[in-house]
């Protein structure tokens, strides 16, 4: 795996990324184009981390299906937020394009490159470490997981760091000094990236636990190696 696609590098390299999404005033071109290079990175970073229970491959070709619906996803649902707002005449939903398209794409694309695991489950284990089978019910809650740590994370950077800078650029000190302004702009980002995306992936362990009477039947009343009843079962949740 790439260092790139790695969850470490996944904060640092969304920086410049999420500047560029909620850069005041952006045209529709600007919109798509920067989702598109968003949501590729994300179809990679997702793919490369995503749940490797046997049966769950998917091929090159598939990957790149996925991928491009995904991308239209994200153009459609950004480039439609800043047109909504210019025919409403309201700055705030013109830039809240940023948030709602990471978010809602971003989702998408969680769902679309791991379908996979919906229709076949993902593997879980009891508390000695053993596969015991697998589960559609825990590749949901794995996904739903994903689905709400991605909103976290994009809250601080994608929803109030535009808000924040458009108070900046009201302020005497913009006016002053003009130049600064796109420095700020990527401090403010910084700052919400790393506020929102590293809690937002410690709020849900990647190593997940569910309780195997909220399983399929298969996986209830199953006993560990020394003959004791499984408690808890965990899978691996994904990014």
């Amino acid at each position: 795996r790439p260092v790139i696609l790695c969850p470490a590098a996944f904060a640092p390299l969304n920086v410049p990324i999420i500047v560029a999404l909620v850069l005041p005033g952006a045209s529709s071109l600007h919109q798509a184009v920067w989702q598109i290079i968003n949501q590729l990175y994300n179809c990679s970073v997702i793919f490369a981390n995503k749940n490797k229970s046997e049966g769950n491959e998917i091929s090159d070709l598939e990957f790149a299906g996925k991928s491009a619906a995904a991308v239209a996803t994200a153009v459609a649902v950004s480039v439609g937020t800043v047109k909504l707002g210019d025919k409403l005449g309201n700055p705030l939903v013109r830039g809240s394009a940023g948030f709602i398209g990471c978010v809602g794409a971003g989702c998408t694309t969680l769902v679309l490159m791991r379908i996979d695991e919906l229709k076949d489950g993902v593997d879980v284990k009891d508390e000695d470490g053993t596969v015991r089978g697998k589960s559609k019910v825990a590749a949901r809650e794995g996904i739903g997981k994903c689905c709400a740590a991605r909103v976290l994370w994009n809250i601080p950077a994608t929803g109030i760091a535009p808000l924040a800078y458009a108070y900046y650029q009201g302020s005497a000190f913009h006016r002053r000094f003009p130049r600064l302004a796109l420095p700020v702009q990527a401090t403010l980002c910084t700052v919400g990236l790393a506020a929102g995306l590293f809690p937002g992936q410690a709020v849900f362990s990647q190593t997940a636990e569910i309780d195997p009477q909220g399983l399929e039947p298969h996986l209830r009343g199953l006993q560990r190696r020394n003959g004791s009843p499984v408690q808890v079962m965990t899978y691996n949740k994904g990014l």
